[in-house]
Order: structure tokens, then C-alpha cells, then sequence
């Protein structure tokens, strides 16, 4: 299985997040094969550090939400709170993407 590390920086306001992300060659597999499921589609990673809600409008646009686990930052546990960083696009550019 091949192994994709990205140094993924985000800053808000006052703050920085660096972080490392990890995705496995079956992430990027899935990805490939994706296809929305409208209203919202989840995509979910082995790595838990991110995840994406997307949500389809009916027209050619989405919102692309990219979830960051803060309780993996903060007390090693999965949850589902922390910083979500919103990509409006169309679906050809995701499905490029």
C-alpha cells in the first residue's frame, strides 16, 4: 500500500494548526470512485484527522466542508468537533479535483 504524508497548515484568526495528514493509496482509490449520494455526501479517510461533507444545491454548485478533528489534537480521541474550512466549487472541478 503506498503512503501520501501532506503537511497541511491552517490559520484562523490568531491561530495556526499544522498538522500532518495521511492518506493511503485506497483513500485516493475511493476518491477516484467517488459520487455524490444529494443532498449530502460524507467522505471519510483511514486516518481520521479529516473528513468532507459535501452538499449538493441541485445546480452545479456544492459546499466542500473539510472537517479537522480538534480532539485528536487535543486529548488523542476522535470526535467531531474542530475547525471545518468551507470550498464552494462546481462538481466538475471536484470530480477533477
Amino acid at each position: 500500500m503506498t503512503v501520501f504524508y501532506f503537511d497541511v497548515s491552517s490559520t484562523f484568526e490568531k491561530h495556526t494548526i499544522v498538522t500532518d495528514f495521511v492518506m493511503f493509496s485506497s483513500d485516493m482509490k475511493n476518491l477516484k470512485c467517488f459520487e455524490l449520494t444529494p443532498p449530502v455526501s460524507e467522505v471519510y479517510f483511514i486516518e481520521p484527522d479529516i473528513n468532507m461533507t459535501i452538499i449538493d444545491f441541485g445546480l452545479d454548485v456544492l459546499s466542500v466542508y473539510a472537517n479537522l478533528d480538534s480532539g485528536l489534537r487535543h486529548s488523542n480521541m476522535s470526535t467531531e468537533s474542530g475547525l471545518a474550512i468551507k470550498l464552494n466549487t462546481t462538481k466538475d472541478e471536484l470530480y477533477s479535483f
